[in-house]
Formats: structure tokens, C-alpha cells, sequence
């Protein structure tokens, strides 16, 4: 999995997000931290998954989904 480049990435994705949560949750704005957080965590396990399937239509679902929280990460910063 370390060599798996789109991985590595979200885990970035994931670790640039920590503090974004934790300055929202000290703002009272847990919803929208927990939120950010649980999709952050989506790209890099539907990733993870996706690499890990073998069938091409499996994998570019996991993908897709994976892809799909990036957008839902976007938004969320965009309302932060």
C-alpha cells in the first residue's frame, strides 16, 4: 500500500485535517467538524479498498466513492 501514490495522499488529506476539526469542535460547530472528519477518513479507506479489489468495476466503484467524500470534504471547507 505505501507505494500506492493516490493512498499516500489521502492520508495528507486526513492529517491536514486534524487541526480544521479540532479548531471547528472548540467553535461549536461539532456537527460540521465530525462531518469533515468522517469524510476525510473516506477517501483514505475507500482508497485503501479500492486498491485492494481486484475486478475492475469494484475498484472504480471504491474509487468513485472515494472521489465522491473528496467533494463532500470540499464543500465542508467551503462552509467552514
Amino acid at each position: 500500500m505505501a507505494q500506492f501514490e493516490a493512498f499516500q495522499v489521502s492520508l495528507q488529506l486526513v492529517t491536514a485535517l486534524a487541526p480544521i476539526c479540532e479548531r471547528l469542535r472548540g467553535a461549536s460547530c461539532t456537527a460540521l467538524a465530525a462531518q469533515l472528519d468522517e469524510a476525510g477518513d473516506s477517501v483514505a479507506l475507500n482508497t485503501a479498498e479500492g486498491n485492494g479489489r481486484r475486478g475492475r468495476r469494484d475498484r472504480a466503484r471504491f474509487f468513485d466513492m472515494a472521489r465522491a467524500s473528496a467533494k463532500e470534504v470540499s464543500a465542508a471547507l467551503a462552509i467552514a
